[in-house]
Order: structure tokens, then sequence, then C-alpha cells
């Protein structure tokens, strides 16, 4: 992954995006002349890619509860992406464009984060191997809505997405900041 990695985020996407990283494991070979191919994309409470590894931390969740104030304040929420992306040996040493996004029900963009891949062969690799580079994205977001989001990936002409609902959970009143003290006095 090249540390020039953008992040585009609209208004409504708030707080830290981390640069996804990308590193390699070789697999076994598949068809020469394949294009790279997305083989894993989650949704996960967190995400991190490190030395070819991809530690996914709560991943395959499909529902995020948020507590909503009686004055429909709605909170930031955090969550992961991991992406695992197999490269053939044709591809190699050559650029993918990547790009992650996370739109609503709609096709409305909340965010999007953009790079390229560009996977090498490492000495000693044998010829029609396939490589596999990971990344991952964690992101906090406010979501504007309860409702069906979906997080976007392609990388070429492959493309997968995965869905989650996002639910609005009042918060008992237990919970809620109690109004301020009034000075009267009788």
């Amino acid at each position: 992954m090249r540390p020039r990695m953008g992040v585009v985020a609209s208004p409504l996407a708030v707080g830290l995006m981390l640069p996804p990283r990308v590193l390699c494991n070789a697999v076994k070979g598949s068809e020469e002349g394949q294009m790279p191919e997305i083989e894993l994309l989650t949704v996960a409470n967190h995400a991190e890619a490190i030395n070819g590894l991809l530690y996914l931390s709560g991943a395959g969740w499909t529902d995020l509860r948020r507590p909503v104030m009686p004055n429909g304040k709605v909170p930031v929420n955090y969550f992961g992406i991991g992406l695992a992306t197999l490269v053939s040996w044709n591809e190699t040493n050559q650029r993918h464009r990547v790009s992650i996004r996370v739109e609503n029900a709609d096709g409305k963009e909340l965010f999007k984060v953009e790079g390229d891949i560009e996977m090498g062969r490492p000495p000693g690799a044998t010829k029609g191997m396939d490589f596999r580079g990971v990344m991952a994205v964690n992101a906090q977001v406010q979501f504007p809505a309860a409702g069906v989001y979906r997080i976007v990936a392609s990388v070429a002409e492959n493309r997968r997405s995965v869905t989650f609902r996002v639910h609005d959970m009042p918060t008992p009143a237990a919970l809620q900041t109690p109004p301020p003290p009034t000075n009267k006095t009788p």
C-alpha cells in the first residue's frame, strides 16, 4: 500500500479514518490472467492489518444498536472494515485501484476510502502463485438515521458488498442526564 492513500469523507463522517495497510501472503496459484479478487469483506467492532494478517474483533455483525436521547441526539459509532484481496501472478507488480465506501439503502455515499495496491513477487516465489493482501479501515461515523447501510468494496472489476442495519434504541430514563437544579428559595 502506498503511503499517499487518501481519505475522502462527507460531512456525515466524523472522527478519524485510518488509512488501510496492505501486506501480502503467498497462496496456492490460480488460473493465469485472473484479475484481482475480493476474497473477504466484513464489518467489525475493530480491524487491524499487521504483518500480512487481518485481525478482527467482533466481526460479522449485521445489527448496530445505538442509544438515542429524548432530544433525538444520536452518538458517533466506531466500527472497522476488514478486506482481503487475492492478486494473481500475472497481476503482480501492477497497481490496482481499491475503493471502500459506506452508503445508505438509496446508494447515497456517507464516506469513501480509496487507494492503490501493488503486490510484488518476493524472492523465491513459485511461478503461478497468487498473493493475498489484507486491509483494515476503522471509522467513527454518526449515521444520519436508522435504517439499512451497505459497505461496498471494489478492486479492478471485482466488487463485493455487505449490508448492516442501524437501530435506534431509546435511552432508559435512569441513564438520561437529569435537569439542572433550580435555585428557588421559599
